[in-house]
């Protein structure tokens, strides 16, 4: 489905949490035989230079009833072809897998509707020239968490929580044993306990001390966003972007990497991958590239095990550009 909005189009936020929940309904519509891998629905956002963003859902053939109406307003959701791209990809193909890295049930930055969350992109994909073969496409792929594995992940923090107290316990009490060693080998201590009475000097600082308790873990603390299962999905970002051109593809995926730091926080986006120099090895390369071409396009989803958010953290990918978008023209001669 594409959605169409109108030049008028605001989001509210209770508005982008009901077409959250219906995606991830759409997610689960298929049959009972479904892997869970592949129960997902997919937000994709393309850029070819003759719009300037396009907004699709894609998602089972049985949710089509959940995505011909939206809780928008003033936005048309109308069934779309199927993209057209015939041609082989250009030589100059580059693709980047986004994951959220950072503390387990950490959130993303809160990112505010008014500018649209959406300005980065729209302003990263601006110069494209369909003339010189320039393609952007960004995939966000979402999937109902599984009970079974919240519940494992669930035990896992909290696990990770509790051997850190301990630590921490261990450490302090390290630090306090220290503190008595250096107190007994003071002169002032000595000279204090001559002039204590006989019967009070059989014990030492060292001796006294007792090794502190761990503290207890506040549960819903250290799970944070994943304390609660409503509006908690797994998620998958892919992007690709190419060009008849060397070096357009390259630049294009700088930036739409610098239009995601609009969300970071403790927890942020952040490319898979490994830099060796000037060598890159990620999704460009064997063996992750037919893994990449499999998730793109298949559609089944293959996070990290950090790969959970809240609806409302993905707010900004969840609806359509807004009134609050400024629309950049390029005109051909500016662009590289």
């Amino acid at each position: 489905m594409e959605l169409l909005p109108s030049r008028q189009f605001e989001a509210s936020g209770e508005e982008i949490g009901r077409f959250g929940a219906q995606l991830v309904r759409a997610a689960g519509a298929g049959p009972w035989w479904t892997p869970r891998s592949a129960r997902t629905v997919r937000v994709r956002l393309r850029a070819d230079g003759s719009k300037p963003l396009t907004y699709r859902v894609e998602a089972p053939a049985s949710a089509r009833h959940l995505l011909l109406q939206t809780p928008y307003a003033r936005v048309r959701s109308e069934p779309a072809r199927p993209i057209g791209d015939k041609r082989k990809l250009p030589e100059h193909t580059v693709r980047a897998v986004f994951s959220l890295h950072g503390a387990p049930g950490s959130r993303l930055r809160e990112v505010p509707l008014e500018p649209d969350p959406l300005q980065p992109l729209i302003d990263a994909v601006a110069d494209l020239r369909a003339d010189l073969g320039d393609l952007a496409e960004m995939c966000l792929d979402l999937s109902p968490a599984s009970k079974w594995r919240l519940r494992a992940r669930r035990w896992q923090v909290v696990d990770a929580a509790r051997d850190h107290a301990r630590r921490e316990s261990r450490r302090e009490a390290r630090w306090m044993t220290q503190d008595a060693a250096t107190m007994e080998d003071a002169l002032t201590w000595q000279v204090t306990r001559l002039t204590m009475p006989q019967e009070q000097r059989s014990g030492s600082g060292r001796s006294l001390l007792m090794a502190p308790r761990p503290p207890r873990v506040d549960r819903d603390k250290a799970l944070g966003k994943l304390a609660e299962d409503a509006g908690l999905v797994r998620v998958q970002l892919l992007v690709r972007c190419s060009s008849d051109v060397v070096g357009r593809a390259e630049r294009r995926l700088r930036h739409i990497e610098a239009a995601l730091d609009v969300y970071a926080a403790r927890t942020r986006f952040s490319s898979a991958g490994w830099s060796l120099g000037p060598l890159r090895l990620g999704p460009d390369r064997w063996p992750w590239r037919d893994r990449f071409d499999e998730q793109w396009t298949t559609g089944l989803i293959r996070p990290g095990r950090n790969a959970w958010a809240r609806v409302d953290e993905l707010a900004g990918f969840l609806k359509p550009p807004t009134v609050h978008a400024r629309v950049l023209h390029h005109r051909p001669s500016q662009a590289l």
